[in-house]
């Protein structure tokens, strides 16, 4: 019965660290504003906007919670976010749009949206700059030999992850690491720790950490680069 056990150890560890910090990441931002345009106008850009980012990696939906329309992105797209557009009182002609995503896409979308001219109440900042490349070999390489120092590269200076999104990220890899090490290292926890008897364990599960950073790191990248491309400016110092 031990080693069986061990083995549910191993597995609602990797669960624990690999799954359920993914689906917080995944839907913890929101940003709300009222749209200077009608509603109609106000679909036509956010259409134009989504398509100049995104190209075709999003999808109109019918079922939209209550909204008059509702954009998301498909798994293809770099980006993680939902758009709803619609009146604000059933009775009233003034349209307010939802976002919904990771903290980083949420802020971004609502940004490019209001420096397109829809956000009501939008005032610019003097600090807003033009954004860096990023370069996918650094990312990657980073990402071979820590993912945490990966996720520091990719969310300095960029929209796609806020400052609390990068520390979490950093510290999930430096968790995931120290777990893999340790838990490899103990043959799944059926013997004493030794780095050397089961270093192929180890080097599995480190394996397994890198291959789910590269994927993070190449969304986070690519969609970085979309956004330099498109000459947007951001706020910082």
């Amino acid at each position: 019965m031990r080693p069986y056990f061990n083995r549910l150890y191993f597995f609602t560890g990797l669960f624990l660290i690999f799954f359920i910090p993914a689906l917080k990441l995944h839907a913890e931002g929101i940003k709300i504003f009222q749209s200077s345009k009608s509603e109609n106008e106000t679909k036509e850009i956010i259409e134009k906007v989504l398509v100049e980012i995104d190209g075709k990696r999003f999808k109109k939906h019918e079922e939209t919670m209550g909204f008059s329309y509702l954009y998301k992105n498909r798994w293809t797209s770099p980006f993680k976010y939902a758009v709803y557009i619609g009146p604000i009182k059933t009775d009233s002609p003034e349209t307010m749009v939802r976002i919904e995503g990771t903290q980083g896409d949420a802020f971004m979308l609502d940004h490019i949206l209001s420096l397109n001219g829809l956000n009501k109440n939008y005032v610019s900042k003097s600090n807003e700059k033009l954004l860096n490349k990023k370069n996918h070999f650094i990312a990657q390489g980073m990402n071979i030999y820590a993912p945490w120092a990966a996720m520091i590269y990719n969310g300095f200076h960029s929209p796609r992850m806020t400052r609390r999104q990068t520390f979490s990220r950093f510290l999930f890899y430096i968790i995931a690491d120290v777990f893999v090490i340790y838990a490899g290292g103990t043959n799944w926890f059926q013997e004493k720790f030794d780095a050397n008897a089961y270093r192929g364990n180890i080097a599995a599960g480190l394996l397994l950490v890198r291959a789910l950073g590269s994927i993070q790191t190449f969304n986070l990248t690519r969609g970085h680069n979309r956004i330099v491309e498109l000459k947007y400016t951001f706020p910082y110092k």
